[in-house]
């Protein structure tokens, strides 16, 4: 009888050990619901922005979506450097602020979604940039070239 309880008792606990490790790797396996955000001032005025952070968070940046979800995305490169950026996917046109280290160093307004019949755009920065924040079209129209960017987390 104590033989069985005890084969009873492994079967059970080991049971328990499976589940518990099922659980663990589904999360891990997950996409992460947090997303890492920051607030960027520009002038008078503070943003609440999502940070792409990883090369394929920066990739996909806000394609695939319908709205941005906050007050824009901003995009951090390890080095200064010249980059493109490409509207696929897009659904909704942008302004794009190319800073490098706390300044803005360029803007361009109005960046539009690919439609049928025109192609998808690629934005080149205006030189070397070590970041980019992305904001609905307009939101960019009270900001200028050599305004001081400033970022918290």
């Amino acid at each position: 009888m104590k033989k069985y309880f005890f084969r009873i008792g492994i079967i059970l606990f080991l049971a328990v050990v499976l589940f518990v490790c099922v659980v663990f790797v589904r999360r891990a396996d997950a996409p992460s619901a947090v997303s890492k955000f920051a607030d960027v001032t520009i002038g008078q005025e503070t943003l609440h922005v999502e940070l792409a952070q990883t090369q394929s968070e920066q990739m996909k940046g806000l394609s695939d979506r319908d709205e941005i979800g906050s007050d824009g995305m901003l995009f951090f490169f390890p080095e200064s450097q010249s980059v493109k950026f490409w509207m696929k996917d897009m659904r909704f046109a942008l302004d794009m602020v190319w800073i490098l280290d706390t300044t803005i160093v360029g803007i361009d307004r109005d960046v539009l979604p690919p439609t049928v019949g025109r192609d998808i755009e690629v934005r080149q920065s205006p030189g070397l940039i070590s970041a980019v924040l992305e904001v609905e079209a307009g939101g960019a129209d009270s900001w200028a070239i050599g305004q001081t960017v400033s970022v918290s987390y």
